[in-house]
């Protein structure tokens, strides 16, 4: 028995079913190689080259350049910073350099901080000596039967919608005869609080800061100065006391200032005004008998002690004013 071979598949013009390499449709027949392979599928087993198109071509070649010239970029920053870096030995001394260049200025080293700059302030330090009392400082005497002690105390009001508070600084005083500084430590705390409940009432600023003005086993002066802060209005107010330490009792002013002719007390603080204070329009504009009611009225006047002499002031709409009496030396 002829072993016949039939080769089946699909004729590549018309599509028909081919039998051994003939299509019975169109007639086309499969040209065998010399190996019995046809010319067709020789072709179909060997592999495609697929080409790559231009335009992929060249944005291939676009992303190889970007990225090239990041690369340039990123070592040329690092280099330049790095050089900029260790030029530099101190780097906020660079920057305000710059910073007055650019503005046309001078990088003076008078405009940088100096934490060692010497202010030559010196603490005032009343004495007898003295043309007049200079400013408000308290003169404390250590070695007495009592000394003092200082508190600070700032309040603050329950709705916290308020934006006033109460800030006061005031003495308290400790010593050998108890029940007698008990006495004047209530009183002194009563001054330091009287316009305590502006801060509430008004959503005030009230500020208090005593001062210790005149100490030793006789007597003891203290100062107090306001200051209230309102949403429409600002209040400046002086007021002090004046204690024999021997019993506690408070001395008034009638005491220790003698009432002298109206209008040598009322030219005699304008004459000292001018000299300790310079020119003041309020007082210059007020009469000799507005003055004097200012100054006789223990509700308007402030009388009190220093190591330089007496203090004597007023207080009035806009503020206060004192000065200095020198024959009142102690």
């Amino acid at each position: 028995m002829d072993e016949q071979r039939y080769d089946y598949g699909f004729c590549p013009k018309c599509g028909a079913l081919m039998q051994n390499g003939k299509c019975p449709s169109c007639g086309y027949a499969k040209r065998m190689s010399q190996e019995g392979s046809s010319e067709a599928d020789w072709r179909e087993s060997e592999p495609r080259r697929k080409g790559m198109s231009t335009g992929v071509k060249i944005v291939l070649v676009v992303c190889v350049i970007l990225l090239i010239l990041l690369i340039v970029f990123v070592v040329l920053g690092v280099v330049v910073g790095y050089r900029s870096f260790s030029g530099s030995s101190n780097g906020t001394e660079d920057l305000t350099e710059g910073f007055f260049d650019f503005y046309g200025g001078d990088s003076d080293d008078d405009y940088l901080y100096d934490y060692d700059y010497d202010y030559d302030y010196e603490e005032y330090v009343p004495s007898a000596d003295d043309d007049y009392y200079e400013e408000f400082v308290s003169s404390t005497t250590q070695g007495l039967s009592y000394s003092v002690d200082w508190h600070y105390e700032t309040i603050y009001p329950d709705d916290e919608l308020s934006d006033g508070y109460f800030s006061v600084e005031y003495p308290t005083l400790t010593g050998d005869d108890g029940e007698l500084l008990e006495k004047i430590n209530d009183e002194l705390r009563e001054l330091a609080f009287f316009y305590e409940d502006y801060y509430t009432d008004e959503d005030a600023y009230v500020y208090v800061t005593a001062y210790v003005t005149y100490m030793d086993e006789e007597l003891l002066s203290v100062l107090f100065n306001y200051e209230v802060y309102g949403s429409s209005s600002s209040l400046y107010w002086l007021s002090a006391v004046n204690y024999d330490m021997s019993t506690g009792r408070t001395i008034p002013y009638s005491e220790i200032l003698e009432e002298e002719d109206d209008g040598t007390l009322a030219q005699r603080f304008r004459s000292q005004s001018e000299t300790q204070n310079g020119s003041i329009s309020d007082l210059s504009a007020m009469s000799d008998e507005e003055l004097l009611a200012y100054l006789t009225d223990d509700t308007t006047r402030v009388v009190f002690y220093t190591p330089v002499g007496v203090e004597l002031g007023f207080n009035y709409d806009s503020g206060w004013v004192t000065v200095t009496l020198k024959d009142k030396t102690l």
